[in-house]
């Protein structure tokens, strides 16, 4: 059994969390204008309306960029269907295939693609919160963001989950995302993220 006092501390536990974790949105929205469009739109954990900034078409450069990416998580794809190919026709179906179907749900559910330049958070913070309005004004299942950031030079795992997952999350938005980076240090030819929201598992059968 937990000891009364001990119970009595953990409330006020929880409170000072909720309250650092505010103030932590508070300080990146007070630092990113695009965000803060972005979460002035935001009820109950959802985007009810967006009027921050629009993004026009891409241009070719942009276009461009953004195929050698789709290119590049084809062949990252083809990769997975290799290894399935592999097993014995009379095996079971095993996680090969599952990977492989997984994956390929995965790449067709990208229904946005956006390509951030900037050398820096806050250069591309701008695309970036423009775009994920885009997405998540009619949210859907299924849906998706394809974001290219050809001109950033560190580290786009990192850039993701501290300038996009955890915002997101302390908006309320936490439990229906599911995010993927790709590192050039991976044979990526840009550096590059996905966002899909609440992706749907493969079916048993």
């Amino acid at each position: 059994l937990v000891p009364p006092g001990a119970r009595r501390a953990a409330a006020p536990r929880r409170r000072a969390a909720a309250v650092l974790r505010a103030r932590s949105l508070d300080g990146f929205l007070d630092s990113t204008p695009a965000a803060k469009a972005f979460y002035d739109g935001v009820d109950g954990g959802a985007l009810k309306q967006y009027s921050g900034d629009k993004l026009g078409d891409a241009s070719i450069e942009d276009q461009t960029t953004l195929s050698a990416v789709v290119d590049f998580l084809h062949t990252e794809l083809m990769k997975k269907s290799v290894m399935a190919d592999y097993v014995e026709e009379e095996a079971p179906l095993g996680d090969e295939f599952d990977d492989f179907i997984e994956e390929g749900r995965k790449l067709l559910a990208i229904s946005h693609s956006r390509v951030a330049s900037g050398g820096d958070e806050a250069a591309v913070a701008g695309t970036v919160w423009a775009a994920l309005g885009e997405l998540f004004t009619d949210e859907t299942p299924d849906s998706g963001l394809l974001c290219a950031m050809p001109d950033f030079p560190t580290d786009v795992a990192t850039y993701v989950d501290q300038e996009v997952v955890e915002p997101l999350t302390l908006m309320g938005f936490g439990d229906r995302i599911e995010v993927a980076s790709y590192r050039t240090s991976d044979g990526a030819p840009h550096p590059a993220w996905r966002l899909l929201i609440s992706p749907s598992s493969v079916p048993d059968d």
